[in-house]
C-alpha cells in the first residue's frame, strides 16, 4: 500500500509540474510588413522565372517597391500538375516564401504562395487580379493558429 501511495504521489508531482509550465504567456508577435505597401503587383514571368531555381540557390525577386532574398530550401515537382518552390529569406531566418504552380486541365497556369514569418503577425498571400497577380497583405493572427496553446 506503502508503494501505491508512493507511486501515486510522484505522479500527482508531476502533472502539477506539466500544467504549470504549459500556462505560459505566449510571447507578442511583431509587424515585420508594417512598412512595406498594402499591395504588391507581380508578374506572370516573374513567377515562372522563380520556378527555375534549384535547391541551395541563392534567388533574389524583386517586387515593385519589394525585394525579397533568400535561399531556395525546396523546389519540388509533385504530381505532374504541381510545383512548389520554399524560399527563406536571407535578413529573417524565420520568414519563408512558398509559391506552387498548378497546371489545371486546359494547359493553363495558376500560382498560390504566400511569406509569412512564425514570429510577426502579417505576411503576404499572393492573389489573381487583373493585370497578373498580386502580393496581398494580410494579418496573420486572424488566419494562422498560434500553436503556444
Amino acid at each position: 500500500m506503502k508503494k501505491l501511495s508512493t507511486t501515486l504521489l510522484m505522479l500527482l508531482l508531476c502533472l502539477t509540474t506539466a500544467v504549470s509550465v504549459a500556462q505560459e504567456k505566449p510571447v507578442a508577435k511583431s509587424r515585420q510588413f508594417a512598412t512595406s505597401a498594402a499591395q504588391v503587383d507581380i508578374s506572370d514571368a516573374q513567377l515562372q522565372k522563380t520556378f527555375t531555381a534549384v535547391t541551395g540557390e541563392a534567388i533574389l525577386i524583386e517586387l515593385n517597391g519589394l525585394k525579397f532574398s533568400g535561399t531556395v530550401i525546396s523546389n519540388t515537382l509533385k504530381y505532374s500538375n504541381l510545383q512548389t518552390i520554399l524560399i527563406r529569406d536571407a535578413g529573417t531566418p524565420n520568414t519563408i516564401f512558398q509559391l506552387s504552380k498548378i497546371i489545371r486541365k486546359d494547359q493553363s497556369i495558376a500560382y498560390s504562395g504566400r511569406i509569412i514569418n512564425s514570429t510577426a503577425v502579417d505576411g503576404y498571400e499572393l492573389k489573381r487580379s487583373s493585370s497578373g497577380y498580386r502580393l496581398q497583405k494580410f494579418d496573420a493572427g486572424q488566419i494562422l493558429q498560434d500553436c503556444a496553446y
